[in-house]
């Protein structure tokens, strides 16, 4: 009688080929973590560039930087925002800064007033 062939794996080939799997996994993931975070580091540069250049844009728009705050209502303990509510048409986020729902109010620059800097 012959000898009787099996197709498939035997336990040793099954264990064999769990190892090769693991050993390149674990071979491959700190590659693939240094990737990603160069990635992140690439799109946080790349965001404080364009921060950077809304700045300037904006200086030359208005022939000044953005203030650091803006007091809607002249009370400190009042409504206040951000400076940088001012630069967002610059980041093209035009529909955010015109959904913004802020009071009219004297933009401060520097403890200077609107009026102030209008002259």
């Amino acid at each position: 009688m012959g000898r009787a062939h099996h197709l498939g794996f035997s336990l040793i080939d099954l264990i064999a080929a769990i190892g090769v799997v693991g050993l390149t996994i674990s071979v491959v993931a700190p590659a693939v973590q240094q990737a990603r975070e160069a990635a992140r580091r690439t799109q946080c540069k790349n965001n404080l560039k364009q921060i950077g250049l809304a700045l300037h844009n904006y200086r030359d728009a208005h022939g000044i930087y953005p203030p650091a705050y803006i007091d809607d209502d002249h009370d400190l303990t009042g409504a206040m925002h951000t400076g940088f509510v001012m630069i967002l048409p610059f980041l093209e986020e035009a529909a955010l800064f015109n959904a913004h729902n802020s009071r009219e109010g004297r933009i401060q620059h520097c403890g200077l007033d609107q009026r102030t800097m209008d002259l």
